[in-house]
């Protein structure tokens, strides 16, 4: 079927993003078809499992909605969520159709007695639900998260008789964090409530700071928000304990603008190359932009930068660096880096499109597709943006009485080249 995404009705939805052109596409078009005949015979319900197409030659705006950049792209939906994980098995009928089965067994482990929590894998992320009985509200809400969760939590239940002694107060919710010494966590929303408990429950299970490994660097990169990666060895937790901290400290609020990662210096030997770094260096901080990777001067100073004021030193470190720029997001100032950069890592909220100034050769601004602008109406961002081009004042206005002001924090005065001396 050709998408028409009315897919929130189905309970799995499965869809290939292709562009006839493509000679990959082509190849995998009959076995996208044929994975679908066999899944429909084991699940004639037409509201279970449904395979979809996408022609983005015709549907450019869907691909763009879901950053699809390359072709063929298989996507799976989930009561009308688009998984962040797409499907990188085998391009055959076989695979797929086990891939699909896979998607629609049991998430949640059943437990038969309270003892089999002791034995629990601890470097997981455990997630306990507690009900009367199966056939309940509760549970269904809690079942639908964990067909969306399943990859990033383990899920299990108990009901009736067996979890009785853990529902004192009636059924509940258990998030049992890595490692024996954290305390289990109680969710306190209304267990009916799926966006409550969904958002709870995501919180837990997708950590603020990610590892990025050679396995999951491409599925990170395909969610096409930047990097804010801290490279340490291994053996150093302190570093990585101190860089949590800060980020959710100072950053929490930028969390679904940027990804907040940490990687291994002996894994990733090549990307502290490009720079100019060793394992010998870390641990240290850098912004990937995809475009430039911009590193974070000391780890130390980390500490440095109170959320609600700007450094004094910040011009001068920004000095460093090939582009010196106007402006400096606070939240962001942990990092002494390029303002240019940090405008990368908000977010669009409307799809304002800004195109920034050059202030002089010196002060140079990058381009940025994306803002937090709040205008709207094509006719107003074409002839706003049009002004921008007139001076470095407009610019500077045009961000204060536009942009959203807990996102982003403008400075008041362009700094003028004569007044900071560039180490360039």
């Amino acid at each position: 079927m050709e998408i028409k995404f009315y897919y929130f009705c189905f309970s799995v939805l499965i869809g290939i993003l292709l562009v006839h052109r493509c000679r990959f596409s082509q190849m995998l078009h009959p076995i996208f078809e044929e994975a679908s005949n066999v899944i429909k015979e084991e699940y004639p319900n037409e509201n279970q499992v449904v395979f979809a197409r996408v022609d983005c030659d015709q549907h450019s705006d869907i691909a763009q909605r879901y950053r699809i950049s390359k072709y063929p792209t298989l996507k799976l939906f989930r009561n009308g969520m688009m998984m962040k994980r797409e499907y990188r098995g085998q391009r055959s009928v076989k695979a797929l159709a086990d891939y699909i089965r896979q998607q629609k067994s049991d998430p949640i482990q059943e437990l038969h007695d309270l003892a089999e929590i002791t034995t629990l894998d601890r470097s997981k992320r455990n997630i306990i639900g507690y009900f009367e009985q199966k056939d309940s509200e509760n549970y269904r809400v809690f079942e639908r998260v964990a067909k969306i969760l399943h990859d990033d939590c383990t899920f299990l239940s108990a009901f009736g008789a067996v979890s009785k002694p853990e529902r004192y107060s009636g059924d509940n919710i258990v998030y049992k964090p890595p490692g024996h010494s954290a305390p289990d966590m109680v969710y306190l929303g209304y267990m009916t409530n799926f966006d409550g408990t969904f958002n709870w429950i995501q919180d837990k299970c997708v950590p603020l700071v990610r590892e990025i490994t050679f396995e999951n660097g491409e599925e990170l990169t395909e969610e096409g928000l930047p990097f804010l990666i801290l490279f340490h060895m291994k053996e150093d937790t302190e570093s990585l304990e101190i860089f949590q901290n800060e980020v959710a400290r100072q950053l929490i609020s930028e969390k679904g603008t940027i990804n907040f990662l940490h990687a291994d210096c002996d894994k990733f030997r090549h990307p502290l190359l490009h720079i100019q770094k060793t394992p010998a260096d870390c641990p240290v901080i850098a912004i990937d932009s995809f475009r430039h990777m911009y590193v974070f001067g000391d780890f130390r100073d980390v500490f440095a930068c109170a959320v609600s004021s700007v450094p004094e030193n910040l011009s001068e470190a920004f000095c460093q660096y090939c582009y010196l720029t106007v402006i400096c997001i606070c939240k962001l100032c942990i990092w002494h880096l390029l303002a240019s950069v940090a405008l990368e890592l908000v977010g669009s909220q409307n799809g304002c499109t800004m195109k920034l100034l050059a202030v002089t050769s010196q002060w140079e601004l990058l381009k940025r597709r994306n803002s937090t602008c709040r205008t709207s109406g094509e006719d107003k961002k074409k002839k706003e943006t049009e002004s921008l081009e007139n001076s470095s004042s407009s610019f500077l206005t045009y961000i204060l009485e536009n942009c959203t002001e807990n996102s982003i924090m403008v400075l008041t005065q362009l700094i003028q080249p004569q007044d900071r001396k560039s180490k360039m």
